[in-house]
């Protein structure tokens, strides 16, 4: 049956991970937030898929991933401490007004 159908692998699905540069202004905004609130911004990259690859690479905006924690995103047991949902949401918070003051 193999020999009368051979696998096909197709790549069509395929996406490029982004890159953004540390000196960009969004990447040094939410840096100053995440440290004024003494949590120590990490620049790393993220081994999931997001929606940022597309504005990244197509639409070539600067893009962001920020979140309380890739200790249990997307596992079977995802979940996050309140301590975690706090600091995260005061450090969007922080970010947001910054990135909108002029």
């Amino acid at each position: 049956w193999l020999r009368e159908h051979p696998p096909v692998l197709d790549a069509g699905g395929f996406l490029y991970a982004g890159e953004v540069r540390e000196d960009e202004p969004i990447v040094r905004t939410a840096s100053a937030a995440l440290a004024d609130l003494g949590i120590p911004p990490k620049l790393v990259g993220f081994g999931s898929l997001t929606d940022m690859v597309h504005l990244v690479n197509t639409s070539k905006v600067p893009t962001i991933s920020v979140g309380p924690s890739p200790r249990t995103a997307h596992m079977a047991d995802e979940h996050v401490t309140v301590d975690e949902l706090i600091a995260t949401a005061k450090a969007l918070a922080l970010m947001i007004l910054r990135w909108g003051a002029p």
